[in-house]
């Protein structure tokens, strides 16, 4: 939260908002000054009922935080039209701190301080309609405070654009607002631009740069498709290599594509054991390739895995029950009476997400 904006009203304003601001104040004098701060604030001083908004909901200045109290004076500046004030009143209500929970009021005030050019308001405002799905109105919003070099609303006008969410489709403007936006380092638009380069516009070069920005940056699911990026280049190692940073961080695609790679021995020593510890790890996440495969294991046997058509029967419809057709075709091959050589399948990898 911001600290009140110094108005050049009068010398009398001015310095006590940098008097406030700037002076290391005994305890005797913040109490002198906050008196003095309430008597203006009571003559209507837009300055001092900012401060002492700010004072109540930061606890500065030997004042308790009082939410209540906060919301109070900023409304009595946010009434005068004061674009600050007014940000923070739509902050308090949208959050129901010091006053009731209200989106529709946090709408209001939002779109007064946006019509004043604050970013962050322009911002918030469009967040609350995307997620109200008004994509007419979140693009208006989105393109005002991406407009005013707001990094997080490029990236999201971005989407919309490669959506076709409020506007029509464009590919190119998509792109140019993520390349913006990830210059700012923003790393979800460095991941998105990735993926718009990697499945829109057929550019996995591209993708690769910008999915290493991200990855380097924690984010799991551009370490995932890089993994299967450099999987579906035959670059076993490297895809090893982020199929595993994402799988330790939990990420089901992740685990299982990195099982596929333990059990056909791709970019690391062929490991069975492995394989069956990565699946079980992605079916308890309720992934159903991932139950299909281990099913697969289970009628086969293999190196240190003992054959159990009970647990394939078990796997097979536990994934089939969950939606997986290679699953449901498993089972009634296993149901057949010559299961010897039944044609079971296994699912293969998974592919680029967004």
């Amino acid at each position: 939260m911001k600290k009140g904006r110094v108005k050049m009203q009068n010398f009398l304003k001015v310095f006590l908002a940098l008097f406030i601001t700037f002076s290391l104040l005994s305890a005797a004098n913040a109490e002198k000054t906050v008196k003095e701060l309430e008597e203006l604030s009571a003559m209507g001083d837009i300055v001092s009922q900012y401060n002492l908004g700010y004072y109540y909901y930061k606890g500065e200045y030997g004042l308790p935080q009082d939410y209540k109290k906060a919301f109070e004076y900023f409304l009595l500046a946010a009434s005068q039209d004061d674009a600050e004030a007014q940000l923070q009143v739509a902050v308090m209500y949208k959050n129901g701190l010091g006053t009731q929970q209200d989106i529709h009021k946090a709408v209001e005030f939002y779109a007064k301080a946006s019509s004043h050019g604050i970013t962050s308001a322009q911002y918030n405002l469009a967040v609350i309609y995307e997620q109200d799905k008004n994509y007419n109105q979140a693009f208006k919003y989105y393109t005002l405070a991406s407009n005013a070099g707001d990094a997080q609303a490029q990236n999201n006008l971005a989407l919309m654009y490669e959506q076709a969410r409020g506007t029509a489709q464009d590919f190119g403007k998509a792109e140019n607002l993520y390349l913006k936006s990830a210059a700012s380092g923003n790393v979800a638009a460095q991941n998105n631009l990735a993926g718009l380069y990697a499945i829109k516009l057929k550019e996995p070069q591209k993708a690769i740069e910008w999915y290493i920005k991200a990855a380097n940056a924690g984010v799991v699911s551009a370490q995932y498709n890089l993994g299967v990026i450099y999987d579906q280049l035959q670059d076993y190692k490297k895809a090893f290599e982020y199929y595993s940073l994402a799988a330790e961080k939990n990420n089901t695609a992740a685990q299982y594509n990195l099982a596929i790679l333990y059990e056909d021995g791709k970019g690391v020593e062929k490991n069975y054991k492995k394989a069956i510890e990565l699946y079980a790890k992605a079916a308890q996440s309720n992934d159903s390739a991932a139950q299909n495969n281990l099913g697969v294991l289970s009628f086969h046997g293999a190196d240190g895995v003992e054959k159990d058509y009970s647990k394939a029967a078990a796997y097979f419809t536990l994934a089939a029950k969950n939606g997986n057709r290679t699953a449901a075709k498993n089972l009634e091959e296993l149901n057949k009476p010559s299961r010897v050589n039944a044609n079971i399948v296994k699912e293969s990898s998974k592919d680029i997400t967004r």
